[in-house]
């Protein structure tokens, strides 16, 4: 099992958090931290998130996560 670190720049809207963990979710990723924070912009939130998985499932993850419209950046830690 990989540990990974997922610092995710999105749109802050409703629902977008709910998106995103949904990505986790569909794949069966355990989601082990979770930290939801505004930026400088007012639009923009930043969602980390730390999982273990399996380095397939979390390219899956990664994928999937590029997929959703409201991902601005994704920062692999």
């Amino acid at each position: 099992m990989d540990k990974q670190v997922f610092s995710i720049l999105v749109s802050n809207q409703y629902g977008v958090l709910t998106k995103v963990s949904a990505v986790f979710g569909r794949r069966g990723c355990n989601i082990h931290s979770l930290s939801v924070c505004p930026t400088a912009e007012p639009d923009l939130s930043r969602i980390t998130a730390v999982v273990e998985d399996t380095s397939d499932t979390i390219k899956q993850v990664k994928n999937q996560l590029y997929r959703l419209i409201h991902i601005k950046f994704y920062i692999k830690l």
